[in-house]
């Protein structure tokens, strides 16, 4: 039951401008490590599932419920990979978000949504 309860005098005083500082150095060789592996599944998630698309889009005559499901499924990796992985990718390479204010929040809600619309 001691789990539930948080020992108050165990908190130090951190005031909102702590908080929210952003003074920490990155770690480089980590940043590094981020970035070469989101642009290989940027890439590679971009190249493999475009190309399914033009697959399905030259055979879309034959379409069976199984290929309906695949292009689907190709369009909600490409929707990942547009509007997930991407913007991390830019944010990881500039350490800062780069843009005003409503990109940030048409970045944030295409993320939000991209994550609802596998969840469906």
């Amino acid at each position: 039951m001691s789990w539930f309860f948080v020992n108050i005098s165990n908190i130090s005083n951190i005031t909102l401008e702590d908080a929210l500082s952003d003074d920490d150095p990155r770690d480089e060789r980590l940043a590094r490590v981020e970035i070469a592996l989101l642009s290989i599944i940027f890439i590679t998630a971009g190249i493999l599932n475009f190309g399914l698309l033009l697959v399905l889009w030259k055979r879309r005559k034959q379409l069976s419920r199984m290929r309906v499901f695949v292009l689907h499924l190709c369009v909600a990796d490409l929707v990942v990979t547009f509007f997930q992985v991407c913007p991390q990718l830019m944010w990881d390479i500039t350490d800062r978000f780069v843009g005003p204010d409503v990109l940030c929040r048409a970045v944030k809600y295409l993320q939000w949504s991209g994550c609802l619309h596998l969840l469906i």
